[in-house]
C-alpha cells in the first residue's frame, strides 16, 4: 500500500510512497553534494591540424550536487499507474589546470518503481553542445568495484599509427579509477548502469548531426562505501562514462569512424 511521504498529501496526485528512500531506491545513496577528480579523452574533428583532428586529454576538478524530487511521478495509462522517482542532478567541470569551465550539465536519474533490478532505471542528460540523452538501465549490488576496460582507441583498433593517425590513444582509461581506490577497503558497491541502445536514444542539434554525429550514449556509476581504519566510513561515488563521436578519416573520404570519449570522474560526499 502506498502512503504519503512524511505525511503529506501527493500533490500530483499520483499514487503516495512509504517514504523517499523506497521512492527513489539505489538512487537515494546518491542524494546530496560530491566532489573529486576526474579525466577526460575525446577526440575531435579539427580542420587546422593536418590529421584532421585533434586528441584532448585533460584532468579535471567536479562538483555533482543530486537533489531528490519530494513526491513521486505518475506515468497513467488505462491500467495501472507507473510511478517514478526522480533524482535532479548538476554537474560542473573545471579544467584541473585553469580551473577553466570544460562542461556544464544538468539531467535527471529516475528509478521506474516496480520494475525488475535490471530494467528499472533511467538517464535524462542535457548537455550545452546541443545533445539530449536518454538512458535506460538497471542496477546491482557487489563488495567490490570491477572497472572494463576503457580503449580510446577509434573504433576499438590497436592505438598504434591507427589509421595513419600518431597520437598516443590511452587505451586503459580505466587505470584512472583504479588507482583511485588503491589501498582503499571497500565494503559495499551499489552499481548503475546506463545504455541509450537500451531503448533510449541521443537526439543533437543539426550542425553535430552533420559533423560530429552522436550515436550512442553508454555510463556505469559505481557507489561505494569505504571502510577508515579506524572503523568510520565514507561514500564515495566513481563513474565511467563512454560517448561515440563519429568523423571523418583524414584521407578526405566520407567513411565515418566511431570515436570513444571517455570521461572517468572519483568523488566524494561532501
Amino acid at each position: 500500500m502506498l502512503k504519503n511521504i512524511k505525511g503529506k498529501k501527493n500533490p500530483r496526485l499520483g499514487g503516495e510512497i512509504d517514504s523517499l528512500q523506497e521512492l527513489l531506491g539505489p538512487l537515494s545513496e546518491l542524494s546530496g553534494s560530491w566532489a573529486g577528480k576526474g579525466f577526460n579523452v575525446v577526440a575531435l574533428p579539427d580542420k587546422d591540424n593536418p590529421n584532421h583532428f585533434v586528441l584532448l586529454q585533460n584532468p579535471y576538478i567536479e562538483t555533482l550536487v543530486f537533489t531528490p524530487m519530494q513526491s513521486p511521478v505518475p506515468n497513467r495509462s488505462k491500467g495501472p499507474t507507473q510511478h517514478i522517482g526522480a533524482l535532479l542532478y548538476e554537474q560542473k567541470v573545471l579544467d584541473a589546470e585553469d580551473f577553466s569551465t570544460m562542461h556544464e550539465e544538468n539531467g535527471m536519474f529516475l528509478n521506474r518503481v516496480g520494475n525488475a533490478p535490471e530494467d528499472s532505471m533511467a538517464r535524462q542528460a542535457s548537455i550545452p553542445h546541443g545533445n539530449v540523452a536518454l538512458s535506460l538501465g538497471g542496477w546491482f549490488k557487489v563488495e567490490q568495484p570491477q572497472f572494463d576496460i576503457l580503449n580510446s582507441a577509434p573504433d576499438g583498433q590497436p592505438a598504434d599509427a591507427m589509421l595513419g593517425y600518431s597520437d598516443p590513444f590511452p587505451t586503459n582509461v580505466q587505470e584512472k579509477l583504479q588507482e583511485a581506490i588503491s589501498g582503499q577497503k571497500i565494503i559495499e558497491t551499489t552499481v548503475i548502469q546506463f545504455d541509450s541502445t537500451k531503448g533510449g536514444g541521443v537526439l543533437s542539434i543539426p550542425f553535430i548531426n552533420a559533423n560530429a554525429p552522436t550515436p550512442d550514449f553508454k555510463s556505469t556509476f559505481w557507489i561505494e562505501k569505504v571502510q577508515n581504519d579506524d572503523g568510520s566510513t565514507f561514500m564515495q561515488l566513481q563513474y565511467a562514462q563512454v560517448t561515440t563521436i563519429k568523423f571523418t578519416k583524414k584521407d578526405g573520404s566520407n567513411e565515418l569512424i566511431s570515436w570513444p570519449h571517455i570521461d572517468v570522474a572519483t568523488l566524494r560526499k561532501g
